[in-house]
């Protein structure tokens, strides 16, 4: 199995009310646990103090909360050099089935290490006998709508994505490296945006881990087009995983 560059939690810390999520992994974990008072020192403290994971309360309000790009939960996700897990307060229960966004194919222009990284996060965080599954979105179509959030008009690209056998192919190598069976893989043509919501509520997902990969002179204010609105419409627990940033 590869190494994924998360071996387990040692050090989390946790901002706001989802302090009861936090003592659960910590004990299920072994970790240790800090409280942090004020989200924008949130981030800061994790690099300073090599923290494995961040906890936060997701607002419950996230559709209109997270577009403000002065929201103190993007500030951390956005400035993160560590996992961020938005938790809701009413369960803390462990994660018995967890669903892992990736893209093996590289299609979203993302670093090949991060969708490792994803599923060592999923297990780092999820119970130790949990159901992980892989869900994979992809547009079929060459000519692919792209339309930014808030935007009026879209603009269309040309790209192609190869058959369905020779992803799929790619995607059972990548969940066979990984020892997760073939069937716990789902390929979904449609829009990440809107298919992972939904292939999280079909599955019953309790968590759902996506990558968090932010680029260009804008990253400091920008997650990306998919993440943002997925967090937005997702009904449980998210953990974000942020990929390289050009410097750190």
């Amino acid at each position: 199995m590869p190494d994924t560059g998360v071996a387990g939690l040692r050090r989390i810390l946790v901002i706001g009310a989802a302090v009861a999520r936090a003592d659960a992994l910590a004990r299920q974990c072994a970790a240790s646990i800090e409280r942090v008072e004020a989200a924008p020192d949130a981030a800061a403290l994790a690099r300073e103090t090599g923290a494995d994971l961040l906890v936060l309360e997701a607002p419950r309000d996230v559709r209109t909360r997270y577009w403000l790009p002065g929201a103190a939960e993007w500030q951390v996700l956005r400035l993160s050099p560590c996992p961020v897990l938005l938790a809701g307060t009413e369960s803390h229960a462990a994660y018995g089935r967890v669903l892992v966004a990736v893209d093996p194919l590289h299609e979203h222009d993302r670093p090949a290490a991060l969708d490792d990284a994803l599923v060592g996060a999923a297990r780092a965080v999820a119970a130790p006998q949990a159901h992980i599954g892989l869900v994979h979105c992809h547009l079929p179509s060459e000519n692919v709508p792209l339309r930014a959030p808030g935007a009026t008009r879209g603009t269309v690209i040309h790209r192609r994505t190869g058959t369905f056998a020779a992803q799929r192919a790619t995607l059972e190598a990548f969940a066979a490296r990984h020892g997760i069976d073939a069937a716990a893989l789902q390929i979904e043509a449609g829009d990440p945006r809107e298919a992972i919501p939904e292939v999280a509520t079909r599955s019953g997902a309790d968590l759902v881990v996506l990558g968090a990969v932010a680029r260009g002179p804008l990253r400091r204010f920008l997650i990306g087009s998919t993440t943002e609105p997925v967090i937005g419409r997702l009904g449980c627990d998210v953990l974000a995983v942020t990929g390289p940033r050009p410097g750190s």
